[in-house]
């Protein structure tokens, strides 16, 4: 396993065994495309469209079983996003635009990176 500064993971000193515990239990959701349904894609920067279906059931799911539930998002205007997410009841421990440690991370654009040869062949 590769370290930075001595241990596994980053930069500065070791995380404590609650950090660790912390962002091992986790889950980093994407707002647009993931909570919010964002059909219409970017607009003018409002949260205008419905949640997606089975969003609010699936983070409730989460959050019941345990899991610290943060949103993430490139969204700079955090406020409007906390009002909708207050809107329609979706709960949530934190709110970002920075990505946070996480077990994981569901995002409607990510990539699984497995080696660069295969992301390669995806986008060349």
């Amino acid at each position: 396993m590769t370290t930075c500064n001595g241990y596994p993971g980053g930069e500065g000193p070791p995380p404590t065994n609650s950090t660790l515990a912390k962002w091992r239990r986790t889950i980093a959701v994407d707002f647009d495309g993931v909570i919010h349904a964002y059909g219409a894609g970017w607009l003018d920067g409002t949260c205008y469209d419905l949640p997606v279906p089975g969003a609010k059931a699936a983070l409730e799911t989460l959050h019941s079983s345990g899991f610290r539930v943060v949103v993430f998002t490139t969204r700079q205007d955090l406020a409007a996003v906390a009002t909708w997410l207050y809107f329609y009841n979706i709960p949530y421990d934190e709110l970002t635009n920075k990505k946070v440690p996480a077990l994981a991370y569901i995002d409607d654009r990510a990539v699984r990176f497995t080696n660069w040869p295969d992301i390669l062949k995806m986008f060349c």
